[in-house]
């Protein structure tokens, strides 16, 4: 991960700047090269998300240092489910409702937006990326759940559980409803006449994140254990597993391709 990521803040820094020009090129490109120069080194120890995504050399890689920093305060957690699996669950799950209820509130109080709607200005979407989007603990959601899988995952490989139709059914279902809220939730923010409405802010907010990792919980789960038929052949074929091996790579290089475009 880490060559990877050095070579996207060198090739940022030191060569994207040079390679076009335009009203605007010096004002985006140019100007988050000089901080890939001064700043380089918070992206190496993963901390430049402590600091406001206009200040950020590569904004799109805060991912990587949310994904450390949950890494890090998740260890605790995975030991304790396996010492004491009952208490800890409670602490995921706590702490899973903790991080929907602050993104809850971030939105209800400073009128933010997780998702670029009709009329949002630039500067409203970096405040709504410095006060939620970048913050470790309101992104912890599908982490934590992600960690509270690996465990029933654990459990499983030593006490393999029988899953009926009716279970199969239902999981799918609910797994089918959480993706398409999650996906549908927003149609209108895309209109021309839309107004911003943070009700409706807060509560995707709050709710999408917790869904999503539910639905995809979902499906890692039964892939695992040999129920996921032809939704696991096809996200286990040879293209996937491809897509899968770029993905990580066409994900760094991405605001590349997007300002030379």
């Amino acid at each position: 991960m880490i060559p990877a990521h050095l070579a996207v803040i060198l090739f940022t820094a030191t060569i994207l700047p040079y390679l076009s020009s335009g009203p605007l090129w010096s004002y985006i490109v140019e100007t988050n090269g000089q901080l890939c120069a001064r700043g380089w080194w918070k992206n190496l120890l993963f901390i430049h998300n402590f600091y406001p995504f206009e200040e950020m050399c590569a904004p799109h890689t805060h991912h990587l240092a949310l994904d450390v920093q949950l890494f890090l305060l998740t260890i605790p957690l995975v030991l304790g489910l396996k010492s004491h699996p009952g208490f800890t669950s409670v602490i995921l799950l706590g702490l899973n409702l903790g991080s929907a209820l602050m993104r809850y509130c971030a939105m209800k109080e400073h009128q933010l937006s997780l998702v670029i709607y009709t009329g949002a200005s630039l500067q409203d979407l970096y405040k709504s990326a410095d006060l939620s989007y970048i913050r470790p603990l309101h992104r912890a959601s599908p982490y934590l759940s992600g960690v509270w899988l690996g465990f029933i995952l654990y459990k499983i490989k030593f006490h393999p559980v029988k899953l009926s139709k009716t279970t199969l059914y239902t999981g799918w279902s609910m797994a089918t409803i959480c993706l398409s809220y999650c996906l549908m939730a927003n149609y209108n923010v895309g209109a021309i006449d839309y107004k911003y409405d943070v009700s409706q802010a807060a509560h995707y907010a709050a709710l999408c994140p917790l869904l999503t990792s539910a639905a995809l919980s979902w499906v890692i789960l039964v892939c695992s254990t040999g129920y996921g038929g032809f939704v696991n052949s096809f996200l286990s074929c040879k293209g996937m597993c491809l897509l899968s091996k770029m993905s990580f790579s066409i994900y760094l290089v991405q605001f590349c391709v997007f300002f030379y475009n």
